[in-house]
């Protein structure tokens, strides 16, 4: 019936247009090529003899235009039609599977009726537009560099050629669209708001490696019953024609406050009280089982500010029921901000979760209860002094099957004002926590935390600055990670989370650093960073040293990371790393250009690891970069030419001093622009490999020609690799042509 309505609207349009004022008809195309080949030998032996054979053609018509000048509405009409050819081989001569020709009908039809000054919208639609696509794989080994990037592409060994059609309706009566002052102006303008749309899709390409073929439906109709009350129905279903299991029918049914556009809505209730609210139900109903999921689900929002204060409300309820399972849950957060005067603000925030799942298999099978309460507050006292004093309280319960307990957090700050610019500022906090439960495997929790952190930061001068921190963690008793969700303990980063820590627990972090920037912009930090901890009668420490150097300038930009570690690394992803007892690193990058023909850089990175029981790690990468450009000054400036040449060395080794790579790539490139649409290209790659003791030559040549409507270009590469430990030589070469022309 739909495609009925769609069919004469679109007739419709077809014949109004005929009269209606219009632009002149487009007739657009597109004719392609691609042929490319390649083929590998080793030891002899031909390994890879792939190709394709790629022709597409396309043509297509359009027309737009105006009902009535645009007062009644607008139409975009066309209509083409795309052919392609696909000839094409994989690995080892392999021919790819394809139904040619593959050949599709693109259309489109879009009418708006839109009268001007009534209360009425409708929008028809229906298009294909969607181009095949061919797919690339790339089988080079000598093409491909260290990155795994391959200069050239691939071959073309798969295509997307589906059907992609798209089709809707979609009616919108009760707008306020204009004025309309005639005699029916009070009946239209007590129009109730109403959505009616409708879409589908539709996909078939069953002729590709990854075929598909399914119809997706969706209709919705929303209508306006009272002044912000707005009423949802839709329904979703997907039906696959080549995996029925995948079929799915969802139906909604929805009330409240959320507009045709499926945005929210707030109402006033006063001038400082907004509410938002919805009740929805949705039936989801899968082929691949008989099972029908039901679910509810309740909004109730609501905010309110005035002049000293604002809070708002975002309470959730949800219950799902299928076969296996009825799930409910409840989430109700409350945030709220203020000030009690110009020197005193505060912070609230009260979370409270709740989800009970039961488990049925004929009969209820298993139960799983889980509730959350957390509340928060915080205040800042002192604020128009320089040192601000806040004190904060957290409160924390947790109930259910998946352990429970309770935790309770009370500390205070003190800090320097940021309003005043004062040469030196200063944090201090301290807070104590209390942690009691028993997990889910039913083991006792009661643990008893301190915390205190102190930051100090001094301005010497202009130019230099100087800082110290200590953070302080002493913990006694027994811990554990899930007796609460809200609130976790300091040492939760510092222990293993798959095992509990009974004992006492002490952890200490220093830090100090001295950071300098020049009137030149060179800027250097050098921090000096001190771990211990020692837990349940272990212990373990370790110093570290970093130096950061940056400048950047007109001529030159230049970043040095350098490090030294001594130690065993703590708190890493709550393990400790007790494999390596020294490190040390460096890193940089220096960039220089004088000017706009030259431009120079080099990236260092050096990385050594010693580890405890003998043996050590060394990492070691260069890359090295130069290119010239010469510009064409007479008339329009442009690039004429440029030339470049890269050096690449990398060396690592292991615990056992076996090389894993150790390498060295040299490439030479040249670009050459006769014109700003044209490009001759050529890059040469020399490859030494010590570790598979053979050496690697790759050549490419790249023609190309990018015109408005003309596109002309020619890649071709070849590769010798000679005979190495475990490698046999192999030749490589590869090429491919393009020409596209458009119409």
């Amino acid at each position: 019936m739909i495609y009925r309505v769609l069919n004469i609207f679109l007739l419709f349009a077809a014949v109004w247009a005929a009269t209606a004022q219009a632009d002149p008809v487009q007739i657009s195309g597109v004719a392609e090529l691609r042929y490319g080949q390649h083929r590998a030998k080793e030891g002899g032996t031909t390994v890879l003899d792939s190709g394709h054979f790629i022709q597409k053609y396309s043509i297509l018509v359009e027309k737009s235009g105006l009902f009535s000048k645009g007062k009644l509405g607008t139409y975009d009409l066309a209509l083409g039609y795309e052919w392609n050819s696909l000839e094409a081989t994989r690995d080892n001569n392999v021919t790819v599977t394809v139904n040619n020709p593959l050949d599709k009908i693109l259309y489109k039809g879009d009418l708006l009726i839109a009268p001007g000054g009534l209360p009425f919208r409708m929008h028809a639609f229906s298009y294909d537009l969607t181009p095949t696509t061919f797919i690339e794989e790339d089988f080079s080994i000598i093409f491909r560099d260290r990155s795994n990037f391959s200069p050239d592409g691939g071959t073309v060994v798969d295509f997307e050629s589906s059907k992609n059609a798209i089709t809707g309706l979609s009616l919108v009566a009760g707008l306020k669209n204009g004025d309309y002052s005639g005699r029916y102006r009070d009946l239209l303008t007590s129009m109730p708001r109403l959505l009616i749309d409708y879409r589908q899709l539709d996909v078939e390409d069953t002729d590709s490696l990854t075929a598909r073929n399914y119809t997706d439906r969706d209709l919705a109709f929303v209508s306006l019953n009272k002044r912000d009350n707005w009423f949802h129905y839709r329904v979703f279903t997907h039906e696959d024609y080549l995996d029925p299991t995948q079929n799915l029918e969802e139906q909604t049914f929805l009330l409240g406050n959320i507009n045709h556009t499926n945005r929210r809505e707030w109402v006033n209730m006063t001038n400082w009280i907004q509410v938002s609210t919805d009740l929805s139900y949705s039936e989801i109903k899968p082929h691949v089982t008989t099972s029908e999921q039901k679910r509810y689900d309740l909004n109730l929002f609501s905010r309110a500010a005035r002049r000293t204060w604002q809070a708002s409300n975002y309470t959730t309820f949800s219950r799902v029921r299928d076969d296996s399972s009825l799930e409910k849950y409840i989430d109700a957060p409350f945030f709220a901000n203020g000030e009690l005067s110009k020197d005193t603000s505060w912070r609230y925030q009260l979370q409270f979760k709740q989800s009970e799942t039961d488990r049925y298999l004929g009969n209820l099978i298993g139960q799983e209860r889980r509730g959350n309460f957390y509340t928060f507050l915080k205040l800042e006292t002192f604020r128009q002094s320089r040192q601000i004093v806040s004190p904060s309280l957290e409160l924390s319960v947790k109930t259910g099957t998946e352990g429970q307990g309770r935790a309770l957090r009370v500390g205070a700050e003190l800090f320097s004002n940021p309003s005043y610019r004062a040469p030196y500022s200063t944090f201090l906090k301290y807070d104590v926590a209390v942690f009691d439960g028993k997990t889910e495997l039913d083991q006792l929790v009661n643990y008893f935390e301190q915390t205190v952190e102190i930051r100090l930061d001094k301005d010497l001068s202009a130019d230099a600055r100087i800082g110290f921190a200590e953070t302080l963690i002493h913990g006694s008793g027994e811990f554990a990670t899930d007796v609460s969700d809200s609130l976790r303990a300091r040492a939760d980063g510092l222990v293993d989370p798959a095992t509990n820590s009974s004992g006492n627990l002490f952890y200490s972090r220093t830090t100090a650093f001295f950071d300098h920037r020049s009137v030149r912009q060179v800027g250097n930090r050098f921090e000096l960073d001190y771990q211990y901890l020692s837990q349940d009668g272990r212990t373990s420490q370790n110093v570290e040293l970093t130096h950061n150097l940056t400048y950047f300038g007109r001529l030159w930009n230049v970043r040095i990371d350098n490090y030294v570690f001594s130690g065993t690394r703590i708190a890493s992803s709550g393990v400790l790393n007790t494999q390596y007892d020294f490190e040390a690193g460096h890193e940089s990058f220096i960039e220089y250009h004088p000017s706009r023909q030259v431009s120079t850089s080099v990236r260092t990175a050096y990385d050594y690891y010693r580890a405890k029981n003998g043996g050590s790690i060394d990492k070691l990468y260069l890359v090295q970069k130069y290119e010239y450009s010469f510009w064409k000054n007479s008339g329009l400036s442009r690039k004429l030419f440029n030339l470049g040449e890269e050096l690449e060395y990398a060396k690592y080794s292991d615990l056992l001093s076996t090389l894993i790579d150790d390498y060295v790539t040299f490439s030479l490139f040249g670009n050459y622009y006769p014109t700003r649409s044209s490009l001759f290209g050529a890059r040469l790659r020399y490859e030494i490999d010590n570790v598979a003791q053979a050496d690697t030559v790759a050549f490419h040549l790249l023609a190309e020609l990018d015109l408005a409507k003309f596109k002309l270009s020619f890649n071709y590469s070849y590769g010798i690799r000679s005979e190495g430990v475990v490698l046999a030589d192999r030749t490589e070469h590869r090429w491919e042509a393009k020409v596209k022309k458009i119409f």
